[in-house]
């Protein structure tokens, strides 16, 4: 399939050439734009280099904030100031999708050469909507010393934390990270809370906010109970959770594979493993899942050009190893979407990987963007001794009204 697609447009163009008369030579004028975060514009710009030398269209990179690309594509792409790809990650599908902003692609023919839950995160309202290089998902980090046994529930995870701490074998058995709601997530979950209801067509009910759930209420007392019973500390950012782990002094904590190398660099034995369940709930927690992955601008003028560069050079071995190769070591950030990336010398890919069985795609819809700040205030003040009921049923007003505002706004 490689060279079919560039084959039959490089026909059209020569047709096109003798027909109006135009420079002969696509390779000469042709080009195209890709919006790229910092992050991966270099790896980007490696590719660029490698896709002329193959098929002599040039790939210009522009460097953009990931936290900008999708709100400057829907801004800039209609007045003809966009890109004709973008990195994009699957949560910023709904609004992209709800602008007309991407192109939907067909992967028929290469699905068989990415990971399929890779695949699912950018599949929305049944289109497929990019291309991934990379996905992720958090995990449970657990000292071996100091805690032999992967605990089955979180129920279990409280009583070793009360243990280590009763006998002075360590500081802390487990902490939530404080205020951060994506790494609370999987606890919420494994006590039966959820985002958003599914309808029986499969599609989220935005009405139905899970937070304030029987499941959801009780994950988040779970959570103040740590706080309440010094079991856990508010004060404790990502830096000082990886320093208390290399020290010996935490036992257990959430973590994505962004910190695989800090992990390993912190010297003590351990363990990836799956997100405990509940008594009485769910098996194992379920984390978010996201992606990363190349997609098509709808207001781009060479979509065919765009997709020689998806279709058949994306979609080989070598270009998804330079995007997802870390720049030093064999340590990966992300897990590699494509089937053929070898893992094999990374010793944390493949337990993130069987943590995320359970990982759900974190929801694409527009509504998702309502939910962060309540939410995130809410595991906040959990944290700082607040009621969890009343702090978690409050963020559910403040998200229904942040829904209805926005519905609002898209209406006027």
């Amino acid at each position: 399939m490689k060279r079919n697609r560039f084959l039959v447009i490089t026909i059209l163009f020569a047709m096109l050439t003798l027909i109006v008369g135009i420079a002969p030579s696509m390779a000469q004028e042709e080009s195209l734009l890709v919006w790229a975060p910092p992050e991966n514009s270099a790896a980007v710009t490696e590719l660029g280099a490698l896709f002329e030398e193959e098929y002599g269209i040039t790939i210009e990179v522009q460097e953009v904030p990931f936290d900008q690309i999708a709100d400057d594509l829907v801004n800039f792409g209609p007045v003809g100031e966009g890109p004709d790809i973008i990195i994009t990650e699957n949560s910023r599908l709904g609004q992209l999708v709800a602008n007309g902003a991407l192109l939907p692609l067909d992967l028929s023919d290469i699905s068989d050469l990415f990971n399929p839950s890779a695949l699912n995160i950018f599949t929305y309202q049944g289109e497929t909507w990019a291309l991934p290089f990379a996905w992720e998902n958090v995990a449970l980090i657990r000292n071996t010393d100091l805690v032999p046994e992967a605990p089955a529930t979180w129920q279990e995870v409280r009583a070793i934390s009360e243990e280590l701490q009763s006998s002075g074998t360590a500081q802390y058995g487990f902490v939530p990270l404080f205020g951060d709601p994506y790494h609370q997530f999987p606890i919420i979950t494994a006590f039966g809370g959820y985002i958003f209801g599914v309808t029986e067509d499969g599609s989220y009910d935005v009405n139905d906010i899970g937070l304030g759930s029987e499941g959801g209420l009780a994950g988040a007392e779970f959570i103040s109970g740590l706080y309440q019973d010094g079991l856990a500390d508010p004060d404790m950012d990502n830096d000082v959770v990886l320093e208390l782990f290399a020290q010996g002094e935490l036992a257990m904590f959430i973590t994505g594979p962004w910190f695989s190398q800090r992990v390993i660099d912190a010297g003590v034995p351990y363990s990836v493993d799956p997100i405990p369940g509940a008594d009485g709930a769910l098996e194992n927690g379920r984390p978010f899942s996201g992606g990363f992955g190349f997609a098509i601008s709808a207001f781009s003028d060479k979509a065919l050009l765009a997709e020689i560069f998806i279709y058949d050079f994306l979609s080989t071995q070598e270009a998804q190893e330079v995007m997802i190769t870390a720049e030093e070591g064999t340590v990966l950030t992300r897990f590699p979407a494509f089937n053929g990336v070898d893992i094999s010398e990374d010793p944390n890919i493949q337990g993130f990987i069987d943590a995320g069985a359970s990982a759900m795609p974190m929801p694409q819809i527009p509504e998702m963007g309502s939910v962060w700040a309540a939410w995130g205030n809410a595991t906040r003040l959990i944290g700082q001794g607040e009621d969890p009921t009343e702090s978690y049923s409050n963020a559910v007003v403040q998200i229904e009204q942040a829904i209805t505002d926005a519905q609002a706004e898209d209406s006027e």
